[in-house]
C-alpha cells in the first residue's frame, strides 16, 4: 500500500528556490536552472519577489509549487498591483494530494493581505477546471493568435536537410538584428479604456532574461521574440497605424527567413480588430481568467498583448 505523506508549506525564498529545479524537471519533463527560476521570480521592481509557496513531503522533497509574478496595472489612470499566475508544478509522486489547491489558496491570501488587486492567468487544459471550479476564477476573455505569412523561404526546412546551414542562418539573423537600432521601452499599445499591464522601463528590464528584442523597425518600436517558424510580436509602439507597422515587421521576418509573424492579443483591442479585418490566419485561442482580490477591481475588463504572457 502506497505510503501516505504529510506535507509542510513554506514560502518561496532565495534560499529554497533551488528546490524547484528537480521539481520542475520531474513535473514537465524539461530541464531548467536555479538561475532561470531566480530571475523569473525576481519581481523586486514591484516591491515583492519570490511570491509563492512550496509543499514539502515528510522526506523534505519538494512535492508541489504554486507561484505568481507581481506586476503593475493601469486602471482609471491609476497604478495598482496585480499578479500573473506563474508556474504550477506537482511532482508525479505527489499528484492527487490536492496540493495545487492548497498552495494557490495560500498564495492568493498572501496577495490579498499585501494589497494585490487581482490574480490573472492563461490556464491550460490541465489546470483550467481547477482554477474555475475550485478556486473561483472567472473566465472573462480569450487570447487570440494570428499567423500571417511573410512569403519567406522557410529556412527550417533547409536546416533539417542540411544541418550545416544552421550556423549560416544564425549568422544572417545576427547581422540583420545587429543593424537594427536598440530602443527604449514604450507604452502598452492598448489605449482603449481597459485595465492593462504597464509596460515601463522596469517591466522591460525584468523581462530581458527571456531573450526578447526591443528594436526600431522602420518608423516603429517593436518588442519581439524569434522562433524558426514565427517572429512573435509582443507589442508595437502604434495603436493606430498597425498596417504600416505590420508591413515592416513582415519585411524583417522575411529577411530573417521566418515564414510567419505571430500576433497574440485579447479580443476587442485595436490590434485584434486589425488582424480580423485583414483576414489573417488564426492559430490557437487561449482562455484568460482570474480572480479579483478587491471587489472594486474590474478584472473582467483587463486586456493583454503577447508581451504580458509569462513566457514572453
Amino acid at each position: 500500500m502506497p505510503k501516505k505523506h504529510t506535507y509542510s508549506i513554506e514560502r518561496l525564498t532565495d534560499e529554497n528556490i533551488g528546490d524547484l529545479v528537480e521539481l520542475y524537471n520531474a513535473s514537465f519533463g524539461k530541464t531548467t536552472s536555479k538561475e532561470f527560476l531566480s530571475r523569473k521570480f525576481n519581481t523586486s521592481f514591484t516591491g515583492f519577489k519570490n511570491v509563492g509557496f512550496i509543499a514539502y513531503s515528510d522526506e523534505r522533497e519538494a512535492a508541489a509549487f504554486y507561484g505568481v509574478l507581481p506586476c503593475f496595472c493601469k486602471v482609471n489612470n491609476g497604478k495598482v498591483l496585480v499578479a500573473q499566475s506563474g508556474h504550477t508544478m506537482t511532482h508525479p509522486k505527489h499528484r492527487r494530494a490536492k496540493l495545487f489547491i492548497r498552495l494557490a489558496e495560500y498564495t492568493f491570501e498572501y496577495c490579498k493581505e499585501n494589497g494585490f488587486k487581482a490574480v490573472f492567468g492563461f490556464p491550460n487544459i490541465y489546470s483550467y477546471a481547477s482554477f474555475v471550479k475550485k478556486l473561483n476564477w472567472v473566465h472573462f476573455d480569450d487570447y487570440h493568435s494570428f499567423l500571417p505569412k511573410t512569403g519567406s523561404l522557410p529556412w527550417i526546412r533547409m536546416k533539417k536537410s542540411f544541418p550545416f546551414m544552421e550556423k549560416i542562418h544564425e549568422n544572417i539573423k545576427s547581422r540583420k538584428l545587429n543593424k537594427l537600432k536598440d530602443c527604449s521601452g514604450f507604452e502598452n499599445s492598448i489605449i482603449e479604456n481597459h485595465p492593462q499591464i504597464i509596460h515601463d522601463a522596469d517591466f522591460f528590464k525584468f523581462k530581458a532574461f527571456q531573450n526578447s528584442y526591443l528594436k526600431q523597425i522602420g518608423d516603429f518600436k517593436v518588442w519581439f521574440k524569434l522562433t524558426d517558424m514565427s517572429l512573435m510580436v509582443g507589442d508595437i509602439s502604434s495603436s493606430k497605424d498597425f498596417s504600416s507597422a505590420h508591413k515592416q515587421v513582415c519585411i524583417l521576418a522575411k529577411q530573417l527567413g521566418i515564414p510567419h509573424v505571430r500576433y497574440q492579443v485579447s479580443s476587442g483591442t485595436a490590434l485584434f480588430d486589425f488582424c480580423v479585418k485583414n483576414g489573417f490566419p488564426r492559430g490557437n485561442t487561449y482562455p484568460i481568467a482570474g480572480i479579483a482580490l478587491d471587489e472594486n477591481f474590474p478584472i473582467e475588463k483587463m486586456k493583454f498583448t503577447l508581451a504580458d504572457f509569462d513566457t514572453f
